[in-house]
């Protein structure tokens, strides 16, 4: 990236390592307050409380990389979250 357009671009977007866990762990909170449909082999309080888990740990993650103070065990921790949501993807639906 051409120092110019760094310049331009408001400081931190390009960085996934927080940037991206923050992003997600908002709208997985969001999505667990919000969402009215679940798995069918899994109740709606279970399926809310497991999406929020995933992003309350990838926000305090993000938030953690972002000020500097990210641990070996936060990064385990947002690893398990991202690949749980993997394992998931096609019931994050709404």
């Amino acid at each position: 990236m051409s120092v110019d357009l760094k310049k331009k671009i408001p400081a931190g977007w390009y960085d996934l390592r927080s940037s991206l866990p923050l992003w997600l762990g908002e709208r997985l909170i969001f999505m667990a307050e919000h969402a009215k449909s679940h798995p069918h082999d899994t109740t709606p309080e279970a399926w809310g409380l497991a999406i929020r888990d995933a992003g309350r740990i990838l926000s305090n993650h993000g938030s953690l990389d972002k000020n500097g103070n990210a641990t070996d065990a936060s990064f385990a921790k947002a690893k398990e979250a991202l690949h749980w949501i993997a394992d998931n993807l096609e019931d994050m639906w709404s």
